[in-house]
């Protein structure tokens, strides 16, 4: 009897195939420049009575802030400034933002780092084709959103639009001193050396939550299985990948008797030039392990795919931006899947 959720070995053989047909060399190292943190670009354009202008910083743990100017003639400046994650895909040639207030919005990567993209007008009034060169790094402090907590004796703040969150590297302002937690702030910080975020000054602040703050929990086996995925890793090494699992996605939710997520068993076809692998792995809640078995660790050894190995061995959890899937150690991503019928993506 065929276990709940499993493919028979026909549609086994055929997922095979296609891995294959459409697999992407593995190889192949990127023909477009990797982006980095600490890099910056700026954009001037004019258009008729509209003045543009822009600021993207690129920073740790994939956070960048996106400033804009829209200026009309004999009109007030309209301004807003964006948070969230940036991911390099496609082999380097696109540059993904990505928030969780509704934020996708694509680059092209260009010569010298150049970036290429249609910046949304204000008031419906269409899209301006922007160039954005690359510029000094800029080190004037964030303007950010988010919540104060205390944890384990630390003092975090979890940044809105991106999920993030950072340690304190100061104490909070006297203002905010007794204040019940936690705390919804606006405020203007810098990240420190280590990642933790300097606060500078308090822009507001509410001792209630905004509602809808907090992602509703996924299982993996709902979100990843039934179609193929593009693995990118950041040299630029791709790979073809299709997940699927023991259990219906209907039944890889949390528990709800004990409160907890079930844990769930399925396997990963990856596929590249001249490689193919299936490895078992075991989700539950935003955790995920994969097992390659010993042959499987020495055929990647033998065939020069020691950096893909460890990546495999690091992983421990996922978290889905958007249309991307991204795959993390116990801090950083470490690789980025986009869907492969490129219907998610521009």
């Amino acid at each position: 009897m065929r276990r709940p959720g499993s493919f028979p070995l026909w549609l086994r053989a055929g997922v095979l195939l296609a891995c294959l047909a459409c697999a992407v060399p593995a190889a192949g190292a990127s023909l477009y420049e990797r982006l980095r943190p600490g890099d910056c670009f700026v954009a001037r354009q004019e258009r008729g009575e509209l003045r543009y202008e822009a600021r993207l910083r690129l920073l740790s743990r994939h956070f960048f802030e996106f400033s804009e100017s829209f200026t009309y003639k004999k009109q007030s400046p309209f301004r807003r400034v964006l948070t969230g994650l940036w991911f390099q895909i496609r082999g380097g040639s696109l540059l993904w933002l990505y928030n969780r207030y509704g934020l996708s919005r694509p680059f092209n990567v260009g010569g010298e780092k150049a970036l290429y993209g249609d910046m949304p007008l204000p008031g419906g009034r269409g899209s301006l084709s922007v160039i954005f060169r690359p510029d000094a790094p800029a080190d004037g402090p964030l303007r950010l959103m988010g919540a104060v907590r205390r944890a384990e004796g630390d003092m975090t703040f979890t940044e809105s639009a991106s999920g993030l969150v950072f340690s304190l590297a100061s104490p909070l302002p006297q203002e905010l001193q007794g204040q019940p937690l936690p705390l919804f702030l606006e405020l203007e910080a810098r990240l420190a050396s280590d990642a933790r975020l300097v606060v500078d000054r308090v822009l507001a602040l509410n001792t209630r939550l905004p509602s809808g703050l907090e992602d509703a929990p996924r299982a993996l086996s709902a979100v990843a299985a039934g179609f193929p995925w593009l693995l990118e890793l950041p040299d630029g090494e791709r790979f073809t990948v299709s997940f699927s699992f023991d259990a219906p996605a209907s039944v890889a939710t949390e528990s709800p008797a004990s409160g907890a997520a079930l844990s769930v068993t399925g396997q990963c076809d990856l596929a590249g030039e001249g490689l193919y692998l299936s490895l078992p792995l075991t989700a539950a809640g935003q955790e995920v392990r994969f097992a390659p078995g010993e042959q499987d660790r020495a055929m990647l050894h033998a065939l020069g795919h020691d950096r893909l190995l460890d990546t495999l061995l690091s992983l421990r959890r996922w978290a889905l931006h958007g249309p991307l899937l991204v795959l993390y150690d116990d801090a950083a991503p470490l690789c980025v899947l986009s869907r492969r019928d490129e219907r998610a993506l521009p």
